[in-house]
């Protein structure tokens, strides 16, 4: 239509108003390839024996055992394991340019350590079941038998015969209670 004219009228901008946050997305945490059940560059290791038998850490290149244990890295973590009845507490031996965290080295320390120590009565008496008891005493014998040591023999059952044979260090996975809960993973 010739003539008409179309006027715009200036108008302050109003901000938008600010749209709710999205609640954050959780993070993910990542095992390290060397801890991974997947692990195609893993630890294989008998958790029942001595590190003087097999050190745990000697498979593994200096580098590796510093890495972090999980990505992103952690300042602490707790392992448990079906059939234990302890948890593994994991906390950082060392400090880093990025702060404390938990290292693969770390991890695998703590392993070694809370299956090597002796249970007492009282703990071994917490498991009610006269089968399950029988099996951690089995466990125990073909343990000291394997180890052949007299020390070893008569210090007693220890946490990693509640394992009940399955020793072998198959890996860590998430229990997805939180990120720093983990659980371990034998065979």
């Amino acid at each position: 239509m010739p003539g008409k004219h179309v006027r715009f009228q200036d108008i302050p901008q109003t901000p938008e108003p600010e749209s709710p946050r999205s609640p954050s997305t959780p993070t993910q945490y990542y095992i390290h390839a060397a801890l991974s059940p997947l692990r195609a560059q893993g630890v294989q290791c008998d958790l029942s024996l001595p590190s003087k038998y097999r050190s745990l850490q000697s498979q593994l290149p200096p580098n590796v055992l510093a890495e972090s244990a999980t990505s992103p890295p952690l300042p602490c973590m707790t392992i448990t394991c079906r059939g234990l009845p302890w948890a593994v507490r994991v906390a950082p031996s060392g400090h880093s340019k990025q702060g404390p965290f938990v290292t693969v080295n770390d991890v695998l320390d703590a392993l070694r350590r809370a299956m090597r120590v002796i249970v007492t009565k009282a703990e071994f008496d917490q498991v009610k079941a006269v089968d399950a008891q029988r099996r951690i005493e089995d466990a125990y014998r073909r343990r000291s038998q394997k180890i052949n040591d007299e020390q070893e023999r008569s210090s007693g059952i220890r946490r990693v015969d509640f394992l009940m044979g399955r020793t072998t260090f198959a890996g860590l996975f998430s229990s997805g209670h939180d990120a720093e809960s983990w659980e371990l993973s034998v065979s």
